[in-house]
């Protein structure tokens, strides 16, 4: 009987472990070859410390334990066998599986570490507003941040250490939206030096490669400072376009397209029969051309603010919300005092707040849909399209055009754009203020024309004898009644506080 024995031609591969136990020296590195897989040379006197080698060749030094001996897994990479000896790393791996047998997992901490002393841009940025905090106005602070995260976002997160020049010439190269304009970049950098100098400070980078790049790209200038304003020619345009659009005061109401009043009979409506420029945006626009304010500086003004005396009434813009940190009174002119005592009388006035935001959550913020308005705009009664659309801090500029306009010299045109008192005398105060107030209404007449007291008796409610251009002769009325209040009473009713 012949038995056939079947033979087998697989061949059984061994299975190769992912562990070599062997006492790391610093020579036990240079003696293990990578493999097709990664491994482990594990310590036999350190329980938990190791070597991983990839399959690339790359060795790195490691260690890993149980929190508290018995729970979670915790591992802690040390660094490569190039930048570590055996016994450096042996040292940190005692005092990591020391952490660990503790309960401490030294990953979480050197995480927590991590944001408390951040590199990137932003975290400087942050560190940098704070500590300036008392130097920079709350809108120099606003421009930083919208300016770096707008116009540096890609590098924005970058950690200071790995920021290189070629980072900022592919960031100077690359076309941020359709127009891309350099002279944004030019002002993130100018930003962006003052965050290397506090890295630099801390230690964190040896140089500014902000001012290498600066060499690279070469002379770039910033652009030059903008000059746009309302022209004197296209004023007229744009101030009937304005009330085309604003509110007028509730009690006035149209009747086939007239205004009806005691004064002058039916008299045409300059209004929309449907305006769409509130009462608070109408006011605060109008408010910065009569006055030359920064945004800022009016949108912040309170009720304590005002002083009504009855013969100087004043605004005080306080030195926290003004560019120079001093405090700026202004006197009330004509139109700006009216425009105040009315929203001063607004049954739903705020609280707090003279020019609130739609929401009455606080100041008034956004008017640029009101400009674009204005600026922008036809009827069958007149027509305006200007090139550019004006902005807030343009209305400014035309204040000190205007006030050009009008003769005012150049030193009290810069104390009407920031006026300052100082420490003086308070019977130069009185004396200074009334001569300011009356180089406001010189140039709210140059601005307004015959529209200051259409402006006066349609929005603010003010006797309708102003419509006739009446303006009482400071000479030979002498009124016992305050500066404002004569505003109010018809004209006939005005000659029993005539001064004898």
């Amino acid at each position: 009987m012949v038995t056939n024995q079947h033979q087998s031609n697989k061949v059984t591969r061994l299975k190769i472990s992912r562990n070599v136990f062997t006492e790391i020296t610093n020579k036990t590195a240079g003696k293990y070859a990578p493999r097709k897989d990664e491994y482990y040379i594990r310590d036999k006197k350190l329980a938990g410390f190791w070597i991983r080698v990839a399959p690339k060749g790359r060795k790195v030094y490691g260690c890993y334990g149980k929190l508290f001996g018995v729970g979670k897994e915790a591992r802690v990479t040390i660094g490569t066998t190039e930048l570590y000896s055996a016994n450096q790393a042996r040292k940190l791996a005692t005092k990591h599986l020391q952490d660990i047998k503790a309960g401490i997992d030294p990953k979480s901490v050197a995480k927590t570490e991590a944001q408390k002393t951040s590199s990137t841009i932003e975290s400087l940025m942050e560190m940098y507003l704070e500590t300036k905090i008392q130097q920079h106005k709350p809108a120099y602070q606003h421009d930083f941040k919208y300016r770096l995260r707008q116009n540096f976002s890609a590098l924005l997160r970058k950690d200071v250490r790995e920021l290189t020049t070629e980072d900022l010439i592919k960031w100077w190269n690359t076309k941020q939206g359709t127009k891309d304009p350099k002279g944004s970049k030019i002002v993130v950098l100018r930003y962006l030096s003052p965050l290397l100098n506090l890295a630099k400070a801390l230690d964190l980078i040896e140089k500014n490669v902000a001012h290498s790049f600066k060499k690279i790209i070469g002379d770039h200038q910033e652009p030059p400072p903008r000059k746009r304003h309302i022209k004197k020619s296209e004023m007229e345009d744009w101030i009937l376009s304005f009330l085309a659009q604003a509110v007028p005061h509730s009690q006035y109401k149209l009747k086939d397209g007239f205004w009806q009043t005691k004064a002058v009979g039916n008299y045409p409506a300059l209004w929309n029969s449907n305006p769409v420029i509130g009462e608070t945006q109408r006011d605060y626009l109008l408010f910065l051309l009569l006055t030359g304010k920064r945004k800022d500086e009016a949108a912040e003004i309170t009720w304590q603010d005002l002083d009504w005396d009855k013969d100087s009434p004043t605004i005080t813009i306080q030195p926290a919300t003004v560019k120079a940190s001093k405090q700026d009174i202004i006197p009330m002119s004509l139109v700006v005092g009216a425009m105040l005592n009315f929203r001063k009388n607004r049954p739903d006035r705020h609280k707090k707040w003279v020019f609130e935001n739609h929401f009455g959550s606080g100041p008034i913020t956004d008017c640029r849909t009101s400009l674009e308005k204005i600026c922008h705009y036809t009827s069958k009664y007149n027509s305006i399209d200007l090139p550019e659309t004006i902005n807030l801090h343009d209305l400014r500029r035309t204040h000190a055009t205007m006030a050009e306009e009008t003769g005012i010299d150049r030193k009290d045109i810069k104390r009407s754009l920031s006026h300052s008192i100082g420490d003086v005398t308070d019977r130069y105060i009185t004396r200074s203020l009334k001569k300011m107030r009356q180089k406001r209404e010189e140039i709210e007449k140059e601005i307004l024309q015959e529209n200051l007291w259409y402006i006066l008796v349609n929005w603010y409610e003010c006797d309708e004898d102003l419509m006739n251009n009446w303006e009482p002769d400071q000479q030979d009325l002498r009124l016992k009644i305050g500066y404002l209040e004569k505003l109010y009473l018809p004209r006939e009713e005005q000659d029993k506080y005539r001064l004898e």
